[in-house]
Parts: C-alpha cells; structure tokens; sequence
C-alpha cells in the first residue's frame, strides 16, 4: 500500500513537472547523509525489530493457538511496513480493521465458490476481479478508508488464490491471530519511540506535536504567498498552489489523528480551533488565487500585468502587505496554543477590529487618490475590470481587505484559547 502511494505520488510530481505547474525539487548532493538521517535509521531499526521478533513467535510458536514455523507474524508486520507516525492507536485499529476483514471475507468468498468445477473457476476470477476494484475505488477516493481498503484488497485476494477444494474445510483463525500479535507489536514499538527518552531525530513525534508543526509551516507558507502575490519585484504567478494545498489536507489529518491520541494527563486536543485555523487558511489562500488570477489579467500561470504591478506598487507605499505580513507573524507565534495543558480564557475585547478596517479603508481611498493623481482613467464602459485600473485597484484592496479580516478574526479566537 505505501509501495503504491508513493509510486502514484512520484508520478503525479512528474507529471506537474512536465506540465510546468510545479518544479521537481532538487536531488540531494549528500544522498548518504539523508538516508543514514536519524529519522531513516529509526524507522529501519523499529521495523527491523518487529520483524525479528514476529520469527521469534511464529518460530516457536505457543500451544495451539500460535502455530510453529510460521511466518505469518513476521509476513504480516512487513506488509504493513509504513512510514506515517500519527496516532499509533488509531493506526493499529485501521490496520486491524483492514486485515481482520479481509481474512474473514476472502475465507467467505473462498468456501462459498472455490469448488473444482469451470463454472467456480470463472466465478472466483469474477469475484476477484469485481473485489480488487472495488476495494481500490474506496482506496483512492474515500481517503479517510485508504488504508482499509488497500488491506481489504490484499488479504481479500490471499484468500481467493489457494487452490480449488471439493470438501468442506473449517475457517482458519490461524491467520487473524498471527494478525493481533503483529499489530500488537507495531503498536509497542511505535507507541516506545514516542515516549522513550531518544535523541531527537530519532523520536518519532505525537499526532499532535506533528500537527503544531504544519501549522507553524502552513503560516510559514501563506507569508511567503502574500510577500510573492503583492510584491512589484516578482512578476511570477501560481508558485506555491499546489504544496499549499498538500500541507492543508496533511495538516487536517494530523489534526484528526490528534483527537485519537491517548493523552492521559494532557488537556483535550483542541479539535474545534484546529478547524477554525485550517479554515482560516484555506479562505486566505483561497483570496490569494483569486488575486494571482487578477494579477495575471486572467492567464493561469502568467505573468503580472502592467496594471497590477501599478497596484502592488501602491499597496507598499502604504503598507498593505507589510500589515498583513504582520498578522500572520502573529497567528503563527499563537500556534503554541495547542501544546498547552491548560488554556487560560481572556474575557473582553480582543483588539480594534474596527480600527484595522478603518485602516484597510483608508489605504482604499488612498490608493485610488494616487491612481486619479497620476492620471490613470478608468477605461470606456464594457472594458474588463482586469483591464482597467480603478476597478483592478478596487477588487486587489477588496482582496486584501478580506485576508485581514479574516487574519483579524482567526487571531482574536486563537488569543481567547491562550
């Protein structure tokens, strides 16, 4: 299942590559150095451990209920072998879920049709083929059952491909315990690097310690938009949609695997204000596009107009971006919000809202002031706002209006969690 993601997920970046929306980013000079990372040698050593010791049970085995050489533990854990450190919990229940049920209904299809005969013949190459689709359909557009369904489809098919019997056998448990024990295993080893006292790079972060994280970088990455978009230097357009956009969707699901997190003596994951931010974002980012597509006079990926730089121009004469730099700074200073154990509730007004409108109204007027004083005339009636300058002027302001809005609300709420 990782094997495949990631091999879709190498072609889609070639192919945003080759269609020039996106840049390939570039190959390390100190390859060595990257893979013998901490983190690298981390997931090497806990996977290498579950493995080795899932030989160990299924070599000697226990009673009846482990069988003796058998190495469905071991083949178990490196199917499952994957690179995500979210929730550990919620992890092993996925992953329980997908192979327990894929066991149960591949052994289900199996007795039902997998009788000696031509007709079974085609009817198991049917049901298998009708099984694998419709698992991988779920697998990729149901996101939040990805891991399940990619499951389901292996062990499901597993189960289809013995050989054809003509007598009535017993359902095997033989392959669901080999599962709890493997899945038990993943667990204590994922949950040990995530408390035990290792070096940094080798601990593997929290749910939600990885989630503070995007969100700082998330914050980080609209600065970066807002300074590009309205800055006169930079003629480019449409850089940054695409890693904006999977920072956002990992962000989330981090945040929902937080929820799920054991926390014991630490307060309750803020799952209401991680949504209010990730919103927040989405609609600042969402203005943004909205601004670049002004900014190109409509060309997706074009350059900036004339008309627009004009703008820019006048924005930083008075400021505007540099505010909205500004508050972004400060929403992302706020994002430790979510590591704090208790949250102190600050009644009272939470800043001049009203002011900062005033302000964003003012700079309105006096950029149009200084458009009319430098003789710029709107176009005769019917032109494309994209092409005439007081309405061009309007819709950009109206844009930045909007972001410190909404940059204003979302600090106002954070501020009253702290």
């Amino acid at each position: 299942c990782a094997s495949s993601r990631t091999a879709t997920g190498t072609a889609d970046d070639f192919l945003r590559h080759f269609s020039g929306k996106q840049a390939l980013d570039p190959i390390p000079l100190h390859c060595l150095t990257v893979e013998m990372s901490l983190g690298h040698l981390s997931f090497v050593m806990r996977n290498f451990l579950a493995i080795q010791i899932g030989l160990a049970i299924g070599y000697h085995g226990y009673h009846y209920q482990v069988r003796a050489y058998d190495a469905g533990i071991a083949c178990t854990l490196a199917i499952l072998l994957t690179s995500f450190t979210g929730s550990a919990v919620s992890k092993a229940m996925m992953r329980l879920q997908g192979v327990v049920l894929g066991n149960i209904f591949g052994q289900l299809m199996y007795s039902t049709l997998a009788w000696c005969n031509v007709g079974s013949y085609i009817a198991v190459g049917a049901v298998t083929f009708a099984w694998v689709v419709g698992t991988m359909i779920t697998y990729f557009q149901v996101p939040q059952a990805a891991s399940v369904a990619c499951l389901l489809a292996a062990y499901g098919v597993t189960q289809l491909g013995h050989q054809c019997s003509d007598e009535w056998g017993k359902p095997s448990m033989a392959m669901i315990i080999d599962t709890c024990i493997a899945i038990s295993i993943g667990l204590i080893l994922d949950v040990g690097v995530t408390v035990l006292p290792l070096p940094d790079g080798m601990k593997v972060k929290s749910a939600s310690a990885q989630a503070i994280q995007n969100l700082t970088r998330l914050w980080e990455s609209l600065a970066e938009a807002v300074g590009s978009v309205l800055e006169p230097g930079d003629t480019a357009t449409r850089k940054h949609g695409l890693k904006f956009a999977k920072l956002l969707q990992t962000t989330k699901d981090l945040g929902r695997d937080a929820i799920q997190e054991v926390r014991c003596y630490r307060a309750p994951w803020k799952a209401d204000l991680m949504n209010d931010v990730a919103s927040a974002a989405s609609k600042v980012w969402a203005t943004l596009n909205m601004l670049e597509f002004t900014a190109s006079g409509g060309v997706e990926g074009g350059a900036k107009t004339d008309e627009f730089l004009r703008v820019a121009r006048l924005l930083n004469r008075h400021d505007v971006p540099q505010r909205l730099l500004a508050e972004i700074a400060d929403i992302s200073n706020t994002m430790d919000v979510f590591s704090r154990d208790k949250s102190v509730m600050i009644g009272g007004s939470m800043g001049p809202t009203s002011t900062m409108s005033k302000m964003s109204m003012e700079s309105t007027a006096l950029v149009l002031q200084d458009l009319e004083a430098a003789g710029v005339q709107a176009v005769r009636e019917g032109a494309s706002c994209l092409t005439d300058p007081e309405c061009l002027a309007s819709a950009v302001l109206e844009g930045c209006l909007s972001i410190e809005q909404e940059l204003s609300s979302l600090h106002h709420r954070v501020l009253r969690e702290r």
